[in-house]
This record gives C-alpha cells, sequence and structure tokens, in this order.
C-alpha cells in the first residue's frame, strides 16, 4: 500500500536552492551508529588536516558499513558524479551509477542542494550530513546520508566518502527510489591546522544550471 507524504516545503523554498534554513536546524542529531563510527574513523585519520587520503581507509574494518559507501568527484562542470557505489546504494537508489551524476533523477530541490554540499565536501573539505525520505513506489524510507572528503594524492584533488544508512529495518523491501524529500542538513564544522599538508586543487562548481555555488563561509551571525 502507497503511504501518502506531507511536504511541508514551500513552493518558493523549494524553487530557491539557496534557502536552506529550514532545513537546518542548529542541532541536528547524528541518528545513526554507524554514521557516528564514520565519523569518528574519519576524525582519528585526518589528524590536523582536512582529510585523511583515500588510501587510508582501513577497509577490513568498516565491513559492515561498505555495501552503504560511495565516492563521488567532480567532474569537468564541477558537477558530483559517482566514482563508485557499494551494493546497499545500489539497493536503494539504483544500480550502474558509476560515471552518473549524482541523485540526477530526484527533484531540483535535493538534487541541487546535495550537489552543492557535495561540492563544498570535495572544494573546501566540509563534511555534512543529512536526513531524506527515500520515496519508491510503496512509500517512504528515511535514511541519513553523510559526506567526508578524502584525498586523492595521485589526481591531487578531493573525493567525498558518501554513507547512506537506513534508519528502518524496512531497506530489504524498498527501492529504487524514484526520488528523495530533504527532512534536515547539518554541516560538521572542522578546523584543520594550516600547513600541515600540501595544496591541493579540486575542480571548483562553475554554477551549473544558472546557480551560484554555495559556499560555506566561516563565522557570521549567531542568533
Amino acid at each position: 500500500m502507497k503511504h501518502e507524504h506531507k511536504d511541508t516545503a514551500s513552493a518558493r523554498q523549494r524553487a530557491n536552492v539557496t534557502s536552506l534554513s529550514h532545513y537546518m536546524p542548529q542541532r541536528l542529531p547524528i541518528r545513526h551508529e554507524g554514521t557516528r563510527r564514520l565519523f569518528r574513523l574519519w576524525e582519528s585519520l585526518r589528524g590536523e588536516r582536512s582529510a585523511p587520503d583515500k588510501d587510508e581507509l582501513p577497509l577490513t574494518d568498516m565491513g559492515p558499513l561498505l555495501p552503504w559507501l560511495g565516492l563521488t568527484e567532480a567532474d569537468e562542470r564541477g558537477r558530483q558524479v559517482w566514482r563508485l557505489a557499494g551494493s546497499g546504494l545500489a539497493m536503494l537508489i539504483g544500480a550502474g551509477l558509476e560515471g552518473q551524476e549524482v541523485f540526477r533523477r530526484w527533484e531540483r530541490f535535493e538534487r541541487e542542494t546535495l550537489q552543492r554540499m557535495l561540492g563544498n565536501v570535495t572544494t573546501h573539505a566540509q563534511p555534512f550530513v543529512a536526513q531524506l525520505a527515500l520515496r519508491d513506489e510503496t512509500g517512504e524510507l528515511a535514511v541519513e546520508l553523510s559526506a567526508f572528503p578524502l584525498r586523492d594524492p595521485l589526481m591531487r584533488t578531493r573525493l567525498a566518502l558518501l554513507l547512506m544508512l537506513p534508519l528502518t529495518n524496512e531497506a530489504v523491501l524498498f527501492g529504487p527510489a524514484e526520488d528523495a524529500r530533504l527532512l534536515g542538513l547539518r554541516t560538521i564544522w572542522t578546523t584543520p591546522i594550516p600547513g600541515v599538508e600540501g595544496s591541493l586543487t579540486a575542480p571548483r562548481p562553475k554554477g551549473a544550471h544558472g546557480f551560484a555555488p554555495f559556499t560555506v563561509i566561516p563565522g557570521g551571525r549567531r542568533d
């Protein structure tokens, strides 16, 4: 039976992808233990750098998380595309993701918002966590999405290590998602030590589809 949903975002908010305050509460909790585990691992590996090298990931110690992990990178247009995607991601959002634009079939608001957040990961080493309701023909599945920067020393760029974990046990009967609804979004602030790592360049988004790149600026107002 298909479950109906109620979208609380106004037409103005959904049309203007730069208006994110509705989705960015100050204290959005990290709900899944797997997300917290990956964050602690990533923090321990990076030390005082902005990001660890991708080859430092201890894949043998990450067994339960591996199916839900993916890697994205910026293409020549500054759009995020899949480099790798685990079997869990394939089940949730579709098979054959490698080389495709990330979330390309989703509605414009969710697609462009997450493209910009992933762009901040690869360009500015800025992690984030989001909560989403994936939609398939039977209803919705709540998931937690997080992304953390990794260095690719060979290509001298950054990648985004993406983790998408179901928040219920109904994932085995779900998918692939036709669309998604953004429920919450939170930037994870980190402070690398200047001069600890060598310079790294990453393709900078060029404002595809007429939108200026979303940039997180440290500091600012505190309401």
